[in-house]
Protein backbone atom coordinates (compact mmCIF):
# COMPACT_ATOMS: atom_id res chain seq x y z
CA UNK A 1 0.00 0.00 0.00
CA UNK A 2 1.61 3.28 -0.92
CA UNK A 3 1.56 6.70 1.44
CA UNK A 4 -1.33 8.11 1.86
CA UNK A 5 -3.22 11.07 -0.19
CA UNK A 6 -2.98 14.40 1.82
CA UNK A 7 -4.61 17.47 0.45
CA UNK A 8 -6.78 20.48 1.08
CA UNK A 9 -10.52 19.86 -0.29
CA UNK A 10 -10.39 22.84 -2.69
CA UNK A 11 -6.98 22.04 -4.38
CA UNK A 12 -8.47 18.05 -5.53
CA UNK A 13 -12.24 18.54 -6.27
CA UNK A 14 -12.15 15.74 -8.20
CA UNK A 15 -10.94 13.56 -5.31
CA UNK A 16 -13.64 14.68 -2.87
CA UNK A 17 -15.67 13.96 -4.64
CA UNK A 18 -14.53 10.64 -4.72
CA UNK A 19 -13.91 10.36 -1.07
CA UNK A 20 -17.81 11.76 -0.88
CA UNK A 21 -19.11 8.19 -3.01
CA UNK A 22 -16.58 6.44 -1.07
CA UNK A 23 -17.97 7.77 2.93
CA UNK A 24 -22.17 7.28 1.20
CA UNK A 25 -21.05 3.67 -0.23
CA UNK A 26 -19.53 2.96 3.38
CA UNK A 27 -21.96 4.77 5.41
CA UNK A 28 -25.17 3.74 3.69
CA UNK A 29 -24.67 -0.16 5.10
CA UNK A 30 -25.27 1.52 8.70
CA UNK A 31 -28.06 4.27 8.18
CA UNK A 32 -30.60 4.80 5.59
CA UNK A 33 -28.92 5.90 2.54
CA UNK A 34 -30.64 9.22 2.72
CA UNK A 35 -29.66 9.76 6.26
CA UNK A 36 -25.86 8.77 5.23
CA UNK A 37 -26.04 11.64 2.22
CA UNK A 38 -27.02 14.29 4.54
CA UNK A 39 -24.84 13.28 7.28
CA UNK A 40 -21.80 12.42 5.42
CA UNK A 41 -21.95 14.27 1.94
CA UNK A 42 -19.74 17.01 1.08
CA UNK A 43 -20.41 19.78 3.35
CA UNK A 44 -18.96 23.11 4.05
CA UNK A 45 -16.41 21.81 5.67
CA UNK A 46 -14.92 19.76 3.29
CA UNK A 47 -13.82 22.22 1.15
CA UNK A 48 -11.44 23.85 3.70
CA UNK A 49 -10.42 20.72 5.52
CA UNK A 50 -7.83 18.65 5.05
CA UNK A 51 -7.77 14.60 3.78
CA UNK A 52 -6.23 11.60 4.35
CA UNK A 53 -7.21 8.67 2.24
CA UNK A 54 -5.48 5.53 1.60
CA UNK A 55 -6.20 3.49 -2.28
CA UNK A 56 -5.51 -0.03 -3.04
CA UNK A 57 -5.58 -0.55 -6.93
CA UNK A 58 -6.94 2.87 -7.43
CA UNK A 59 -9.86 2.88 -5.08
CA UNK A 60 -10.24 4.79 -1.83
CA UNK A 61 -10.04 2.10 0.80
CA UNK A 62 -10.03 4.70 3.87
CA UNK A 63 -10.25 8.18 4.13
CA UNK A 64 -10.17 10.83 7.15
CA UNK A 65 -10.93 14.25 7.71
CA UNK A 66 -9.42 17.56 9.44
CA UNK A 67 -10.85 20.39 10.36
CA UNK A 68 -8.46 22.85 11.86
CA UNK A 69 -10.96 25.55 13.74
CA UNK A 70 -9.99 29.13 15.23
CA UNK A 71 -12.79 29.86 16.92
CA UNK A 72 -16.34 27.58 18.07
CA UNK A 73 -18.32 28.99 14.93
CA UNK A 74 -15.77 27.06 13.19
CA UNK A 75 -16.13 23.96 14.48
CA UNK A 76 -17.78 21.15 12.45
CA UNK A 77 -19.91 18.56 14.33
CA UNK A 78 -20.70 20.97 17.19
CA UNK A 79 -24.32 18.91 17.29
CA UNK A 80 -21.88 16.26 19.27
CA UNK A 81 -19.69 18.52 21.24
CA UNK A 82 -22.83 19.95 22.70
CA UNK A 83 -21.39 21.74 26.01
CA UNK A 84 -17.60 21.14 25.54
CA UNK A 85 -16.98 23.82 22.95
CA UNK A 86 -16.59 26.08 25.70
CA UNK A 87 -13.88 23.97 26.74
CA UNK A 88 -11.69 23.88 23.67
CA UNK A 89 -8.46 25.90 22.87
CA UNK A 90 -8.07 27.50 20.06
CA UNK A 91 -6.85 26.74 17.58
CA UNK A 92 -7.80 23.34 17.61
CA UNK A 93 -7.72 20.47 14.93
CA UNK A 94 -11.30 18.36 14.85
CA UNK A 95 -10.72 14.48 13.56
CA UNK A 96 -14.10 13.11 11.80
CA UNK A 97 -15.14 11.68 8.76
CA UNK A 98 -12.99 8.41 9.24
CA UNK A 99 -13.86 5.61 7.22
CA UNK A 100 -12.50 2.12 6.31
CA UNK A 101 -14.23 0.08 3.86
CA UNK A 102 -15.46 -3.07 5.31
CA UNK A 103 -13.09 -5.29 3.09
CA UNK A 104 -10.04 -3.55 4.61
CA UNK A 105 -10.89 -3.46 8.58
CA UNK A 106 -9.02 -4.32 11.16
CA UNK A 107 -5.80 -4.10 9.00
CA UNK A 108 -4.27 -0.82 11.11
CA UNK A 109 -6.01 1.64 8.86
CA UNK A 110 -7.89 3.77 11.06
CA UNK A 111 -4.96 4.04 13.24
CA UNK A 112 -2.74 4.88 10.54
CA UNK A 113 -5.19 7.68 9.57
CA UNK A 114 -5.55 9.28 12.83
CA UNK A 115 -1.43 8.89 13.29
CA UNK A 116 -1.15 10.77 10.10
CA UNK A 117 -3.84 13.44 10.89
CA UNK A 118 -2.57 14.03 14.34
CA UNK A 119 0.68 15.03 12.57
CA UNK A 120 -1.27 16.95 10.28
CA UNK A 121 -2.82 18.75 13.22
CA UNK A 122 0.49 19.70 14.69
CA UNK A 123 2.12 20.94 11.56
CA UNK A 124 -1.22 23.31 11.11
CA UNK A 125 -0.42 25.12 14.74
CA UNK A 126 -3.66 23.43 16.42
CA UNK A 127 -3.00 23.59 20.17
CA UNK A 128 -5.25 20.87 20.90
CA UNK A 129 -7.20 17.50 18.79
CA UNK A 130 -11.01 16.48 19.13
CA UNK A 131 -12.49 13.65 18.37
CA UNK A 132 -16.09 11.93 18.56
CA UNK A 133 -15.35 8.13 18.57
CA UNK A 134 -17.74 4.76 19.24
CA UNK A 135 -17.09 3.70 22.88
CA UNK A 136 -15.34 0.83 21.57
CA UNK A 137 -12.61 2.93 19.75
CA UNK A 138 -11.64 4.98 23.17
CA UNK A 139 -8.53 2.55 23.89
CA UNK A 140 -7.28 2.98 20.60
CA UNK A 141 -7.70 6.68 21.14
CA UNK A 142 -6.33 6.78 24.43
CA UNK A 143 -3.27 5.01 22.91
CA UNK A 144 -3.05 7.82 21.25
CA UNK A 145 -2.81 10.16 23.99
CA UNK A 146 -6.74 11.18 24.19
CA UNK A 147 -8.34 11.51 27.23
CA UNK A 148 -12.06 11.22 27.45
CA UNK A 149 -14.06 14.35 28.02
CA UNK A 150 -17.84 12.70 27.93
CA UNK A 151 -20.78 11.49 25.85
CA UNK A 152 -21.16 13.00 22.56
CA UNK A 153 -24.44 14.93 22.76
CA UNK A 154 -25.50 13.98 18.91
CA UNK A 155 -28.59 11.57 19.32
CA UNK A 156 -28.57 10.99 15.51
CA UNK A 157 -26.13 8.34 14.80
CA UNK A 158 -26.95 5.24 16.73
CA UNK A 159 -25.04 4.10 19.18
CA UNK A 160 -22.77 4.92 22.01
CA UNK A 161 -20.17 7.78 21.21
CA UNK A 162 -17.92 9.67 23.43
CA UNK A 163 -15.62 12.62 22.94
CA UNK A 164 -12.05 12.66 23.88
CA UNK A 165 -9.16 15.49 23.40
CA UNK A 166 -5.60 15.75 23.57
CA UNK A 167 -2.83 18.02 23.28
CA UNK A 168 -1.50 18.89 19.55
Amino acid sequence: MKDPLIFKGSDNINMLREIEKFRLTVWSRVIDTKAASSRFGIDQFDHDGWHVAYQDRGNIIASGRLIIASEQAAVPDRCSFGPYVERMQFPIGVLNRLVVHWEYSGNGLGMRLNVERLELAARQGAAEVWVEVQNSRVPSMQHLGFEEVGPSQDITIVGDWRIMRRSA
